[in-house]
């Protein structure tokens, strides 16, 4: 054994030889002390000035900006009624947006309701649009030559074998069909992007590898 001095109540302790470099703590309780003492920090309350004391881990995701959920509250109001009136993108009609969602950028406090967001996000008004050139459109022999390329390999995953049931309990789905070389480097010409020995089978998660090699090789 071998003695060491705790770094918390500096009381001799004695561990074995393969822990001297880990070991700093005689025991749980003075690690956790020296972890609190650690992990705290002071801070000035967003809403009434006052300094505060807490964990190091609520600054994460912006919080730890108030002193007591008080202030919190009382903050969250005051911000709530400095927001703006916009108008509908749908409907054109007026709209109070809260500072939070005005400032924000996830698209939010556009629509007044979900009905209107939904009838005006067709087309050209939602971000997934691409030109209106068919991106999904694989040709018309696409389904056939899917069924074959399932049927060839035995519906497996050929990377990580993983078959069709496997696949719908873990995903949710059935197995991906995927285009080796993709098919929008064919240019439209379905017949050849759809040869059998372009498609492979393969499961959601190694699609997924695959395809985010593939954007790293080809823009």
């Amino acid at each position: 054994m071998v003695t060491l001095f705790c770094l918390t109540c500096k009381q001799p302790f004695e561990v074995k030889p393969y822990r001297v470099s880990e070991a700093k703590y005689c025991s749980i309780k003075c690690r956790n002390l020296a972890y609190k003492k650690d992990s705290n920090i002071d801070l000035i309350c967003d809403h009434c000035g006052k300094q505060f004391t807490c964990f190091r881990s609520r600054l994460t995701y912006g919080r730890g900006k108030h002193c007591s959920p008080k202030c919190q509250y009382e903050a969250r109001r005051s911000q709530e009624k400095s927001g703006e009136t916009r108008e509908c993108l749908n409907c054109h009609g007026l709209l109070y947006v809260v500072p939070n969602k005005a400032n924000g950028n996830r698209g939010t406090g556009k629509y007044c309701c979900r009905k209107c967001r939904d009838e005006h996000w067709k087309g050209e008004n939602t971000p997934n649009y691409i030109n209106g050139n068919k991106t999904n459109w694989h040709g018309p022999n696409w389904y056939s030559q899917r069924r074959k390329a399932l049927t060839r390999d035995n519906n497996t995953c050929q990377k990580c074998k993983m078959t069709r049931e496997e696949s719908v309990v873990k995903f949710g789905q059935v197995l991906v069909v995927h285009h080796i070389i993709p098919f929008r480097m064919f240019e439209g010409d379905y017949k050849m992007g759809n040869q059998l020995r372009n498609l492979v089978t393969l499961c959601h998660s190694c699609h997924r590898s695959v395809e985010s090699y593939i954007k790293t090789m080809i823009p």
